[in-house]
């Protein structure tokens, strides 16, 4: 077999398997070239031109992967919010009385301050957007609550802040 018919072999190959397989890892990771990988395991980058091929050829696989990619991104807004604004349950460890070894006494409510601010940062982008896309369409904007209410006094400092920078970037 010639080069040529290897490559025509090779691009012949995306069965709806391997596409299932890589849509599934996209909705999972969000990247491609994890996706890729995973869908083609003996390609060292993963084929990951044979898929954006296929993207642009397949109007229907393009709408798979944009919305793949969406609950990737969903997913890892709830993961930010979990950690960072809802917290997480951690065991407290200590003492369980004289003569008897440590172990679980209670447990803890722990918030990241790291993933509340990105999830601000996300979340202050899609209102931004949002609100540019009602603009846009309606020309009006409608006041919608985003469950600020549950954020701490300094996460919602936080979010002022970045929506304050932001409209300063704007104009």
């Amino acid at each position: 077999m010639t080069k040529k018919q290897v490559k025509k072999t090779r691009r012949q190959r995306l069965t709806p398997a391997r596409k299932k397989k890589f849509l599934d890892h996209l909705r999972e990771h969000g990247l491609v070239i994890i996706a890729a990988k995973h869908a083609s395991p003996g390609s060292p980058l993963g084929c990951q031109a044979t898929f954006y091929n296929e993207r642009d050829r397949d109007p229907a696989f393009a709408q798979a992967w944009e919305d793949a990619l969406n609950e990737a991104d969903d997913e890892l807004l709830r993961q930010l919010k979990r950690r960072g604004i809802d917290g997480i349950q951690e065991d407290v460890y200590g003492s369980l009385g004289s003569g008897q070894p440590t172990g679980v006494v209670g447990e803890k409510t722990v918030y990241s301050d790291k993933m509340a601010d990105l999830y601000a940062r996300v979340l202050s982008a899609r209102v931004r957007q949002g609100l540019a896309n009602k603009i846009e369409l309606t020309g009006e904007i409608r006041n919608t609550s985003i469950g600020i209410e549950k954020l701490t006094p300094k996460q919602q400092e936080l979010l002022t802040q970045l929506l304050a920078d932001a409209d300063d970037q704007a104009e």
